[in-house]
């Protein structure tokens, strides 16, 4: 019984703040999920020389490019 004694006893002295979490709704996944695809970036960059080309390589993935189309999308090619 000692360990939900000292449960609810830590949920008593967190309750605003429990409270507080609940009804704003805010999360941290969005910042999780940057962290969790810039260490793939660095695992997948372990070649680059300068940390110039990993934030280039960040910025590709994580920047959220709206591109356009290609200017050559649509030529014949042979």
């Amino acid at each position: 019984m000692t360990p939900f004694k000292r449960l609810a006893k830590t949920v008593q002295t967190h309750s605003d703040g429990i409270r507080n979490r609940l009804a704003a709704g805010h999360s941290n996944a969005r910042a999780e999920s940057i962290s969790a695809a810039i260490q793939a970036a660095i695992a997948r960059a372990c070649g680059f020389r300068t940390f110039e080309h990993l934030r280039t390589l960040i910025d590709l993935t994580r920047g959220a490019l709206k591109l356009t189309a290609s200017p050559v999308a649509g030529r014949a090619t042979r």
